[in-house]
């Protein structure tokens, strides 16, 4: 059995334990009217594994066992909107049946590795990506009249609004080691931080009433998302030497083909970027001053889960 399929089984069981009591005639009328949702969630990441374009898949790394050897690569898929969510939510439903809501759900991301390079002397260089973000949710609320049990939908939109993509890396295999005879270890962070996008975020669920004001909610949710970036930067690049010392090395990353400070654009003009380079002060390419340019990539948000919270009516 596939995640998706544990998460459909799980709300069904939700909504099974208390399907006596549907049955049953109920006194609880109150569905129109203000109220207020808290819910906490899990998604997994989703819709990772098809390509999106001629030369790009949405792939967030690779894998490479025995680069030194006969080595084989493996791409790694996911979705930086894997992981945690917690969501609060003021709305005002009309009638009976159709209502609006507006939700702000802070995701506090998975690890998740984004390169994974093994050797056959066991040497490795290891990063891992995780996401925070704030979003604010608009969406438009249709709930199946009144009863004990209501069953509801959502649909509405997903805005980031705060946040960025956070990297660790730790290599004792690189080429920067390779230059620096003491070093047995190589430690890096880094942020990436992204455009305005907009996504969409769909789901259905069933509200339990404990009474006219109070309820308690599941639902199965999918968001999709996808989020260009607008810069990438390395906050912290140092070497852990074999007598126990550190080195910075930030301003060294250029010995292994890196950048300090990145910034992404939909196209580059190659007359254009000659005369940006012919601009830079000699070895400051690649500064948060005199930034290097990429082409646009995509970050993919999308994710399928569960939510359980509360609603109060007021």
């Amino acid at each position: 059995m596939n995640k998706l399929e544990l998460l459909v089984a799980a709300f069904f069981m939700f909504a099974c334990m208390f399907n006596v009591n549907a049955q049953e005639e109920s006194n609880i009328e109150k569905t129109t009217g203000p109220y207020v949702r808290v819910a906490l969630g899990y998604g997994f990441g989703a819709g990772v594994g098809s390509p999106i374009g001629e030369d790009a898949l949405t792939t967030i790394g690779a894998e490479i066992d025995n680069i030194d050897t006969n080595y084989t690569q493996r791409n790694i898929t996911g979705s930086y909107g894997k992981g945690f969510n917690a969501t609060v939510a003021v709305g005002h439903y009309f009638n009976r049946f159709f209502g609006m809501e507006l939700g702000a759900t802070y995701l506090l991301g998975s690890k998740q590795d984004i390169l994974n390079i093994s050797t056959s002397d066991g040497r490795s260089d290891v990063a891992e990506t995780y996401t925070r973000q704030l979003r604010i949710k608009p969406a438009l609320v249709f709930q199946a009249g009144t009863g004990k049990i209501v069953p509801y939908s959502r649909a509405g939109l997903v805005i980031p609004v705060v946040g960025a993509s956070y990297g660790e890396r730790l290599a004792t295999y690189n080429d920067l080691l390779g230059s620096f005879p003491l070093a047995e270890s190589f430690e890096g962070k880094s942020v990436a931080k992204g455009r305005f996008a907009i996504g969409f975020e769909g789901a259905i669920g069933a509200n339990y009433n404990l009474s006219d004001k109070m309820g308690i909610n599941a639902e199965l949710f999918y968001t999709s998302l996808r989020v260009k970036r607008k810069s990438y930067e390395v906050t912290e690049a140092k070497l852990n030497n074999t007598d126990g010392t550190e080195q910075d090395v930030i301003n060294l990353l250029g010995l292994a083909g890196a950048y300090i400070y990145t910034e992404y654009k939909d196209e580059i003009n190659e007359a254009d970027y000659d005369a940006y380079r012919d601009s830079v002060p000699a070895g400051a390419y690649g500064s948060k001053d005199y930034p290097h340019w990429a082409l646009s990539e995509d970050g993919i948000f999308n994710a399928v889960g569960i939510n359980i919270g509360l609603t109060y009516k007021f």
